[in-house]
């Protein structure tokens, strides 16, 4: 029998409970997979508390990497028991938080002999999240300058070292001095501790007062119209989270005040079609192979343990990634 996190209600990390797991009978399309190492994003977070919906009880947890154990007839042509494999696209089929599950075949990808299980479980979620910001919601142009909030977290490390590979001005925000170095590091041209500093002036002072093309908004309530006035007429928006909590609703007549295109994308609706998931996750690992893209695990986390992996996300106090080990 597989052992996981449970959560049967929603609320804080003492509703995270390590317990047994029934087992179920294979489906058509399905592999059973061996979870050997699993990736902690902010989703689950919002999952935990209830912000996004879910049944409940529920096994926690969107991304993982393992062995096949069994693949249905239908897809045993494919996939083959000790195949390595990850999944992490689908941001609504929980469950990662566990020894062992059962997966659709179509959000889950083989992975490279150079690639480790442990840097797997970092790519699923946040390697793929910046591949679909930088190349996908916007084609990043050489000599641009952008705005990246939470530059030192998970998907902010990757999303800067790409960045600076497709020659953008990377100008970041973090909340403490210690981060900043790191943010420098891993793409930042300039970096603002947002607790110290007036971010909006900062990139006025950085951008010669023009603001920049692209902001890439984290963070949510806290920052989302002050990264607004960052922008430069016809500039873009890019709001893929809310950490600090839900972006209140806009008046459409505020985009009329300087152009600005304004999306929201999801790792749901871009990676939804399986050629385009798949071909996203070789750039990806070609991405890591060339060194432009740098996994940085801080922490690994025993899976019993996973509680204390939430108390570190939620603290803010965290670079690069985290994972779970079963």
């Amino acid at each position: 029998m597989a052992q996981g996190i449970i959560i049967d209600t929603p609320g804080g990390v003492e509703n995270m409970k390590y317990g047994n797991i029934p087992d179920h009978k294979l489906e058509y399309g399905e592999l059973r997979i061996k979870n050997t190492a699993i990736g902690v994003n902010y989703i689950d977070v919002y999952y935990r508390k209830g912000l996004y919906k879910c049944a409940f009880p529920n096994v926690l947890g969107i991304e993982a990497v393992g062995v096949v154990e069994e693949a249905a007839i239908d897809v045993a042509a494919d996939f083959k028991p000790g195949d390595r494999v990850a999944y992490g696209t689908n941001t609504t089929l929980l469950g990662a938080y566990s020894t062992h599950r059962n997966m659709p075949f179509e959000y889950v990808t083989k992975i490279p002999d150079y690639i480790s299980d442990e840097v797997a479980a970092t790519l699923m979620v946040k390697g793929m999240t910046a591949h679909m910001l930088c190349q996908r919601a916007i084609r990043m142009h050489q000599g641009w300058r952008v705005l990246v909030h939470a530059a030192a977290g998970g998907v902010g490390t990757y999303l800067c070292q790409w960045l600076k590979y497709l020659g953008a001005i990377v100008i970041g925000t973090v909340g403490s001095d210690d981060k900043i170095k790191w943010a420098e590091e891993n793409g930042c041209t300039y970096v603002i501790n947002y607790n110290k500093e007036d971010f909006v002036q900062k990139v006025r002072d950085y951008t010669e007062g023009a603001g920049v093309s692209v902001c890439y908004d984290s963070v949510g309530k806290d920052t989302f119209q002050k990264s607004m006035n960052c922008i430069m007429p016809f500039g873009v928006m890019i709001s893929y989270g809310q950490s600090s909590g839900f972006v209140p609703p806009i008046e459409i007549l505020e985009l009329a005040r300087t152009g600005v295109f304004l999306t929201r994308p999801t790792l749901n609706l871009y990676k939804k079609d399986y050629n385009e998931f798949i071909m996203s996750s070789v750039e990806i690992f070609e991405g890591v192979k060339n060194n432009f893209l740098r996994p940085h695990i801080t922490h690994k986390i025993p899976l019993k343990d996973a509680a204390e992996a939430h108390k570190l996300l939620e603290s803010r106090e965290t670079k690069g990634s985290i994972i779970l080990i079963p």
